[in-house]
């Protein structure tokens, strides 16, 4: 949906009222296979077969042209929430028999004999439990499905989200929903969105999730995933984000490979240079968290929530996401939610409720033991000693031990396990030198 006015009218930045004094032509809607017209108070209604058709949007000043690929266009005075346009656009391909528009409000008939309704409710003109208007105003476009006269709520599943993107493949799920490589109709560009099955969670759920998207809105960072828009659609909420490739997850099991080395084998020099590296923006990016005013506990940091970005203009290539259960630690003896994150690489205070960002230190250090492979090692220090870089990875292994501390105040902080990058990492041109030696 855009700003924007039909060609016809003249383009002034006032709501001075303009009369038509001869037939025009409005070319958006021309052989778009128009069935009929409903007109109510100040916005009109087109009703067209199941089409494939183009997209367009043109209003005049404080007025909404609601943009659909399918059944229903809507343009005119959206004051009221007349528009409604979720509403419209999840009544696509729902066979649509008859619209009925009053004043500042719109019935829908559908062949199956269910009833929609939308706009001002003020005089329970349609039917819903209240007053007050559904639908949206001409800031926001949620719509309020606890008020739609429906007996069962609008699953807008087929709207906004089929508008703007189609949906490539399932690129992965979790406790609170399923994300989504997409395309974007209109810039071509990749994304993720995440897909919640918002309407059937406890109010406990529903609040975590809102957490999330308003914790990332507010991180506009290079090391966190980058967040643009979200809204719901009926019993669904969409995450509109960056897409990433892969997954710290996927970068661990395929190194192996990729080297052409065993697990139970030390890395050559480039893997542990490239491991070296993941490590050091991790630790980046928990800097960044934990440097924040107040400071975020991550508290689920595990190598599937380490996202990996192919392109990138910033130097800059793991990025933190899923922050469904992070939390702002506010103050040094806060309390926080016990026995939460992945038991895996739970630190053992979170199973008390008072602790701290030293949580994700421990976290990182289990990360850290699955990149450097040191699980599946018998007797890392004596491996690595053939190496030519034994002195770095004796270094790194010391501090990984010091992280993964039982004891929360003997762990170093993000910023202090890089201050001794330069003992425990390879320098690239030390990498080059052996290669030609």
């Amino acid at each position: 949906m855009n700003m924007g006015y039909l060609n016809f009218l003249p383009k002034n930045n006032n709501t001075t009222r303009v009369t038509i004094l001869s037939p025009q032509l409005i070319p958006q809607l021309c052989h778009q296979n128009i069935q009929y017209f409903v007109n109510g108070k100040d916005f009109v209604l087109a009703v067209t077969k199941a089409q494939d058709l183009r997209p367009f949007s043109t209003i005049h000043h404080h007025s909404r042209l609601v943009i659909n690929t399918n059944r229903i266009y809507a343009f005119g005075n959206n004051g009221r929430g007349q528009l409604a346009p979720a509403i419209i656009t999840c009544l696509n391909n729902l066979n649509i028999t008859q619209i009925s528009c009053g004043s500042y409000n719109t019935l829908a008939l559908t062949g199956d004999g269910r009833v929609y309704s939308w706009g001002d409710n003020s005089y329970k003109a349609i039917g819903c439990k209240g007053g007050g208007d559904i639908g949206c105003d001409g800031n926001n476009e949620n719509v309020n499905n606890d008020n739609l006269s429906d007996t069962e709520t609008v699953s807008c599943s087929d709207g906004n989200y089929k508008t703007q993107f189609i949906e490539m493949s399932a690129i992965g799920s979790g406790g609170f929903g399923t994300v989504f490589k997409v395309k974007h109709r209109l810039d071509d560009k990749i994304y993720a969105v995440k897909r919640v099955l918002f309407g059937d969670f406890s109010k406990e759920k529903k609040q975590k999730i809102l957490k999330e998207v308003k914790l990332l809105s507010e991180l506009d960072s290079k090391f966190v995933v980058k967040y643009y828009n979200s809204w719901s659609e009926g019993k669904h909420m969409f995450i509109h984000m960056e897409y990433c490739s892969q997954t710290l997850g996927s970068v661990i099991r395929d190194k192996p490979i990729v080297f052409g080395r065993q697990s139970s084998d030390a890395m050559n020099i480039y893997e542990y240079f490239i491991s070296c590296e993941i490590l050091r923006e991790l630790l980046q990016c928990l800097q960044y968290l934990h440097g924040l005013d107040p400071p975020i506990i991550h508290r689920d940091l595990k190598p599937e929530n380490v996202l990996i970005v192919s392109n990138t203009s910033n130097d800059t290539f793991v990025k933190l996401g899923d922050f469904g259960i992070a939390v702002k630690h506010n103050m040094v003896s806060m309390s926080h939610t016990v026995s939460v994150g992945s038991a895996q690489y739970m630190a053992p205070e979170v199973f008390q409720s008072r602790y701290t960002s030293k949580v994700d230190i421990y976290s990182l250090a289990l990360v850290s033991q699955h990149l450097f492979d040191l699980f599946n090692i018998d007797n890392p220090l004596e491996i690595y000693n053939l190496t030519a870089f034994s002195a770095n990875f004796n270094k790194l292994y010391e501090m990984i031990g010091h992280m993964f501390q039982s004891m929360a105040d003997n762990r170093p902080t993000s910023n202090q396990v890089l201050q001794e990058y330069n003992y425990w990492s390879v320098d690239r041109h030390f990498k080059i030198f052996r290669n030609l030696t």
